[in-house]
C-alpha cells in the first residue's frame, strides 16, 4: 500500500474525522496569539532590557499581525490552487 492509498484509508476511517466549535476554534486562535505575544515580549524584554519597549513590541507585533493576516487572507481569496 502506497502513501496515498493509506492516507485515503486513514481519511475514510471515521474515527479519525474530527470537527470542532467555532467558540473552540476561536478560544484556541486567542491562546496561540497570547502565546506569541508573550515571547515577542520576552524576547523584546531580554534584548532593550526595558519593560516600556518590550510592551510597545508586543502592542506592535499584536497589531501588525492582525493586518497581515487581513492583507494574506485577501490575496489568498484570489488563488484557485486547492478550492473545490
Amino acid at each position: 500500500m502506497n502513501l496515498l492509498q493509506k492516507f485515503q484509508q486513514l481519511k475514510s476511517d471515521k474515527r479519525w474525522v474530527t470537527s470542532e466549535t467555532t467558540a473552540r476554534s476561536f478560544v484556541k486562535g486567542m491562546t496561540y496569539r497570547c502565546l506569541g505575544s508573550t515571547v515577542t515580549f520576552i524576547l523584546g524584554w531580554i534584548i532593550t532590557g526595558s519593560l516600556p519597549q518590550a510592551t510597545a513590541i508586543s502592542v506592535l507585533e499584536i497589531f501588525s499581525k492582525i493586518f497581515g493576516y487581513a492583507i494574506h487572507d485577501r490575496i489568498w481569496q484570489y488563488i484557485d490552487w486547492g478550492k473545490q
